[in-house]
């Protein structure tokens, strides 16, 4: 199934029972003919200009002509598209300026009043870009990317090395992988990529568990959220590192 097929069943299901005409309304909407529609009473359809009818852009039209079709050049549609009273874009409503405010104010999100104390960010990698691509043979070689980077400055007061496996710990939990020193990550700031744990029960995926690493959501405090948009703040909780504690045998 297509993702609009999954999303419309989902609404079907969740909706409480509408009329038998909104009910048909319903299962006539698919993306052809939303295109079709908006086609047709768009600047350029048959039924927004009469005196175009018999030529004006269509659907069909549009899957005929499959090298484009040409509209002429660009006309302006600013500010007279913009809903707001002024016709100008409110890039800086007063909410988010009195909340910039107490950020720039205060002392900073980065690391803690202890040393092993730091800001924790995620990232992405071009081979690992999302989880499932860590069940590809191909994309997977080489070295390892499930690492915890730290700047040397930091590392250096830790007393942990390259390739050292650390304890990252939260509130919440608590995770250990190796350290990746490198200058690119700046003081009092480490991060780990998202995307990985491949351990769950019953998982299928061979590659992926071979690769399993560690996941950032393990750390993910529920009780830390962005105060203007009460969003739950993924980046710069505070976590502690550690060397991690040498495995009993």
């Amino acid at each position: 199934m297509a993702d609009w097929q999954i999303l419309k069943e989902l609404t079907r299901r969740l909706t409480p029972k509408k009329s038998a005409l909104a009910s048909l309304k319903y299962k006539l909407k698919t993306p052809a003919r939303i295109l079709k529609l908006g086609l047709l009473l768009g600047p350029y359809g048959a039924w927004k200009s009469p005196s175009k009818f018999f030529t004006g852009l269509n659907f069909r039209g549009l899957k005929r002509r499959v090298h484009g079709i040409d509209l002429g050049p660009l006309r302006p549609r600013l500010p007279g598209a913009l809903l707001t009273p002024d016709k100008k874009l409110d890039a800086a409503p007063p909410v988010f300026l009195a909340r910039l405010k107490e950020i720039t104010a205060g002392p900073g999100d980065k690391g803690g009043a202890d040393i092993n104390e730091f800001a924790l960010i995620g990232r992405r990698h071009v081979r690992s870009n999302n989880s499932w691509m860590h069940n590809t043979q191909r994309l997977m070689k080489g070295k390892g990317r499930c690492t915890v980077m730290v700047n040397p400055a930091d590392a250096k007061n830790l007393r942990v090395s390259d390739g050292q496996r650390v304890e990252v710990s939260s509130r919440v939990g608590k995770i250990v992988l190796p350290a990746e020193l490198t200058e690119d990550i700046m003081p009092g700031v480490v991060s780990i990529p998202h995307g990985y744990g491949h351990t769950g029960k019953g998982l299928e995926l061979r590659i992926a568990k071979a690769h399993a690493g560690q996941s950032i959501n393990d750390l993910t405090d529920d009780q830390i959220v962005d105060r203007l948009t009460g969003n739950a703040a993924f980046s710069a909780q505070i976590v502690k590192i550690r060397p991690a504690p040498k495995a009993r045998k």
